[in-house]
């Protein structure tokens, strides 16, 4: 219930309501604006002095405003529309003693923030937020005024609806008012900034045609003092004073040389700093990497992360994407070739420290243990970061629809840059550091996501100090159920999920929901063990809409019935406006005291522990070798299948290579501490015949057999299970009987049933953690009667909806 009195003490002898609804709305942004449409809720007699606020009150309850008064109001002044001063004098007729009249409307606004209401009034006001008192003018007892005077009353408004209503004490008649909303003169530099991501017409520009400063009107008054300093050798250029809206950027009447130049702006005690760029973007570009390619890089790591700039560089170059005088693609090149020029200005004077405890936005290179490919992530850090005081983490995982045909560094995700520099601003007033971790290939909840993300954040712990205790984790539609899935595989590693219109769980379509598949979606959904976990807090947000894509309104509601029913520490902000962007400041304050005390990094092995080997994909969370067998007359038909492999896997994760080795050689600690991708059969891949005795499938003189069941020698098969050596890793088989029929793991007759999920006999299941269990797909020359067969044989058979094996 929402209650608020904007006076405490009036004895109502009058009440009326009505839904705010009837109020006029203004949206209140970072802009002026004139309040031209207001309601009137009434005009009473008063008595002078302190008590002229008591003749009437309001209280906001719910969706009501409520009006009381100790008298009936003048007729025809409550609930009307007003729309200029003169139809308020015309409301009335004049009177000899002071009045007390009351006008009303609402504001909205984008986030929470303050503006300054201008008020042009004959009267003495006082002015409520949302039932509050937030300023009182004059101060003195002075009573009324004979003349208009200006008002400046700053407002704090908070996100959303703001029911703004002025009292006003006048002599004899309604008084005069005029209102103008405007931004936070006392914070004109952050405003400016606010309102433009910078304070620079463009950041690309010509010699003959220097960019300008740039600000709303409303901030007339707003003057600076700018440093601009050569950004390739760090050298002073010029300094000016008093720089106002639309100066432009040049020293005294000379124009700049072509250059990247940092330019730092001064207003009160508020400081800002950006780049901006005269001359050609592409011939800097190459000026700066000719630099780097002329220094002494130090070592992989700080390789990685240079390559990762040039790697930017070269992608918002290309023809598809360049586009010079589009205000985003500028802000993105010249952040890019800014951070290229502070690393060749750093290696050059031989500082070998450019990735360690460095503040500000990054994008960075590491090598995964996986299979030994670059991945990349983007990264920002506080401007007061301090090595002796670790600071808080929060993750931002990928959705999955943007994600399809690019890798990280060339998606869409990475192209947000403005929006990740929205994140940054907001992150720095709380002190957090943000990790948006990419991805290996296009998300779909696999456990190799997770591993990824894991990956990512260690990349981070190597380079500053992360509070482990304060890691959280944010998704936002389908990235929802990813962080979920994150969660799950990290149970005790993270001390807040937030979830924005979030996605909970995955269900199964009308094609897959059969009987067989459900249980392992209900074992692998990661709503209940967030719900379940005692280690983690719980965010809800959600705006109401319901955009193509999010999840709707009613899955946090379900979600958060059922998290309370469960006694889970959860909290939510449902049905708040609609906005373009979340509140971040909302989500950051909320943030600063999630802490797990009971920090562990340690995987859970909940699949397992529900009975269940597979996907496919587990093999790709930990580090693997394909091994081609060698030995036999077929090792043509081996090769065949390893390239499929290696393309296919390739067409996967965006052109990362698996390591290959043949199975000679394969050493004996890579036996046993890597999975270990199998192709052949144990009579053709000697590392397959060493192990055999420890799995499940073999294939003899006579027969191919899983467990005690024999198939048909023209048989194909996919299988996954624990490796018998090391219980952390897994074997993936790829073989047949026949190697001649190897090439039917390649075909749809396997994979148009997917991936066994789960393989497991009576036997097994009565025991549930033997080494039987595994994941299997069976492929045959003959029609798809195999899959009754695992019916009837009380196999329990379960399937992913996927084109290739090697895509699960």
């Amino acid at each position: 219930m929402i209650s608020a009195v904007c006076c405490a003490n009036a004895t109502a002898g009058f009440d009326y309501a009505f839904s705010k609804d009837e109020i006029p709305t203004f949206a209140l942004k970072d802009e002026s604006r004139d309040v031209k449409k207001y309601m009137s809720l009434g005009t009473w007699s008063a008595a002078g002095g302190a008590g002229w606020k008591d003749a009437a009150r309001v209280t906001l309850d719910y969706n009501l405003i409520q009006v009381e008064a100790k008298e009936k109001p003048e007729d025809g002044t409550a609930k009307k529309l007003i729309s200029s001063e003169e139809d308020m004098h015309a409301s009335t007729s004049p009177r000899k003693n002071l009045q007390t009249s009351m006008v009303a409307f609402a504001g909205v606004s984008e986030r929470r923030k303050t503006m300054v209401f201008e008020i042009n009034t004959d009267a003495r006001i006082a002015l409520y937020n949302n039932g509050v008192l937030v300023k009182e003018l004059p101060d003195d007892n002075l009573g009324t005024h004979d003349r208009a005077v200006d008002f400046y009353i700053p407002v704090p408004l908070e996100k959303g609806e703001n029911i703004i209503i002025i009292k006003t004490l006048s002599n004899g008649a309604p008084s005069a008012l005029q209102i103008t909303a405007m931004p936070d003169l006392g914070k004109e530099l952050q405003t400016a900034l606010d309102a433009n991501n910078g304070l620079l017409s463009e950041k690309i520009a010509r010699q003959n045609e220097p960019p300008r400063l740039k600000w709303p009107s409303a901030l007339s008054r707003l003057c600076v003092t700018i440093d601009v300093v050569d950004a390739m050798d760090k050298k002073p250029v010029f300094t000016k004073m008093n720089m106002r809206n639309g100066y432009a950027i040049r020293n005294t009447t000379s124009n700049l040389a072509d250059g990247l130049y940092r330019i730092t702006y001064k207003a009160a005690e508020e400081s800002f700093e950006e780049y901006f760029l005269i001359g050609r973007p592409r011939a800097l570009f190459e000026r700066i990497k000719k630099r780097i390619d002329e220094v002494d890089i130090p070592n992989d790591d700080i390789k990685l992360n240079v390559d990762a700039q040039v790697k930017r560089g070269e992608i918002l170059f290309t023809q598809d994407n360049y586009d010079a005088d589009g205000s985003e693609w500028q802000e993105k090149t010249v952040y890019t070739l800014a951070s290229l020029a502070s690393m060749a200005n750093t290696l050059k004077n031989n500082h070998q420290d450019i990735s360690q405890g460095i503040p500000g936005m990054h994008i960075r290179g590491f090598v995964s243990n996986i299979d030994k490919s670059i991945q990349h992530y983007r990264l920002f850090i506080p401007s007061d970061y301090n090595p002796d005081r670790s600071i808080p983490l929060l993750i931002i995982m990928p959705t999955p629809f943007a994600a399809k045909e690019n890798p990280f560094i060339a998606s869409p995700f990475v192209a947000a840059h403005q929006n990740a520099v929205l994140i940054g601003r907001i992150a720095e007033k709380h002190g957090f550091a943000v990790l948006w971790p990419g991805y290996r290939s296009a998300p779909m909840g696999w456990t190799y996501e997770s591993t990824h993300v894991d990956e990512a954040i260690r990349a981070v712990q190597k380079d500053y100090a992360i509070d482990k205790t304060r890691t959280s984790v944010y998704g936002s539609c389908g990235a929802g159920f990813f962080a979920g899935r994150l969660v799950s595989k990290y149970p005790r590693r993270f001390a807040a999920v937030v979830y924005n219109k979030g996605i909970f769980s995955r269900k199964l379509s009308a094609q897959d929901n059969m009987g067989p598949i459900q249980p392992w979606i209900e074992a692998t959904n990661p709503d209940n063990h967030i719900i379940d976990s005692k280690n983690i807090r719980i965010l809800l947000v959600h705006d109401g809409s319901r955009r193509m894509g999010h999840g709707e309104i009613e899955l946090s509601k379900e979600f958060l019935e059922k998290a309370r029913q469960k006694g889970a520490v959860v909290e939510a902000r449902l049905d708040q406006p609609l906005y373009t962007t979340p509140d971040w400041d909302m989500i950051f304050k909320w943030l600063e005291s999630c802490r797990n005390a009971n920090v562990s990094e340690a995987p859970s092995d909940f699949l397992k522990t529900a009975g269940y080997e597979g996907p496919v994909s587990e093999i790709f969370s930990t580090p693997f070798i394909i091994v081609r067998g060698t030995a036999g007359a077929s090792a043509n038909n081996i090769t065949s299948m390893v390239e499929f492999i290696k393309t296919t896997y390739a067409k996967q994760f965006y052109g990362a290579e698996p390591i290959v080795k043949n199975d000679y050689e394969v050493t004996e600690h890579e036996m046993n501490n890597y999975s270990l991708v199998l192709v052949g059969n144990p009579k053709s891949n000697h590392i397959w015949h060493k192990l055999q005795k420890d799995i499940p499938i073999s294939t003899t003189t006579f027969d191919l057999s899983i467990g005690s069941h024999i198939f048909a020698k023209d048989s194909a098969f996919v299988s996954i299970f624990t490796h018998p050596k090391n219980a952390n890793n897994f074997i993936l088989t790829i073989g047949a009987f026949d190697l001649k029929y190897l090439a039917l793991a390649k075909k749809r007759t396997c994979t148009r049933h997917g991936m066994m999920v789960k393989f497991l006999s009576q036997e097994a299941a009565l025991t549930r953690h033997t080494q039987f269990q595994s994941s299997t797909c069976l492929a045959t020359n003959s029609a798809e009667d195999w899959l009754q067969s695992f019916f009837q044989r009380n196999w329990c058979f379960f399937r992913v909806p996927h084109t290739s094996f090697i895509y699960l």
